[in-house]
């Protein structure tokens, strides 16, 4: 199977344990979440297939069901042992970064909001799997996935699947080697990061988990004072409008 350099390869893995089977597993049909914040609130919107009936289904949704959705996407799907958070791709014609940043303080940029999507999609699934071990043996495992470089297992939760070439090379560009799946909380530490130097807030695509409505907020009070100069306090005295051009001249809007 060929795959883009940016996308590490398929991996299949064989796993066998010598504790009793949870039989629990045999009745358990799949479910599928689609995570959004479209109507100003975020929300899980369970997906139901049509034509799925009240029996137990192992692949009970369709590829279709995340890649026709308007993107970029997340979705949460809840594979019994496992829990994966499905991230979408930007699309060709939203991916131009020095759109992406600019954001305004009253409704955020479109990127912006993906982002903080992206943090809540992860606590969520966090949440999700912690409140399931009341039905299973086990807590599962929570893996965050990409759209184009899906695991084995994730794929093999569909009854078709086919590699969508397009998607693969939009998510390969300007971006480092895409892991196969993971960890949520490891991704979830990036947010626990609170203070960046000038360099790296002026850079795009932004760190993860930052604001970018509050770029000011994550520089180091000395830094702060060298690139303003004037205190942090000073600053928050001062009007909306007029803090908002201090940020502009520095690069930091």
């Amino acid at each position: 199977m060929w795959v883009l350099p940016c996308l590490t390869s398929p991996t299949s893995y064989t796993t066998f344990s010598l504790s009793p089977p949870d039989t629990r597993l045999m009745d358990f049909t799949p479910r599928l979440f689609e995570l959004s914040s479209t109507t100003g609130e975020f929300v899980a919107s369970e997906v139901v297939y049509p034509a799925r009936d009240s029996e137990v289904e192992a692949t009970p949704f369709l590829q279709t069901e995340i890649y026709t959705t308007s993107q970029p996407a997340m979705f949460l799907l809840d594979a019994y042992k496992t829990v994966y958070v499905w991230l979408g791709w930007w699309p060709q014609e939203r991916r131009d970064w020095s759109i992406m940043r600019e954001t305004n303080i009253t409704t955020g940029s479109a990127h912006a909001r993906w982002l903080r999507d992206k943090k809540l999609a992860l606590e969520t699934a966090q949440l999700y799997a912690k409140a399931s071990t009341e039905t299973r043996k086990h807590q599962p495992k929570t893996y965050m996935i990409h759209a184009g470089t899906e695991p084995d297992h994730f794929v093999h939760l569909f009854p078709f699947w086919k590699p969508n070439a397009k998607v693969q090379e939009l998510q390969c560009k300007g971006r480092k080697p895409i892991p196969q799946r993971i960890d949520v909380e490891q991704e979830l530490l990036k947010y626990s990061r609170t203070q960046f130097s000038l360099k790296e807030l002026q850079a795009r695509p932004l760190p993860e988990g930052v604001d970018p409505a509050r770029l000011e907020t994550y520089i180091s009070d000395e830094e702060f004072k060298a690139v303003f100069g004037i205190t942090r306090e000073q600053f928050q005295r001062f009007p909306v409008w007029k803090q908002t051009d201090i940020k502009k001249v520095n690069g930091l809007f």
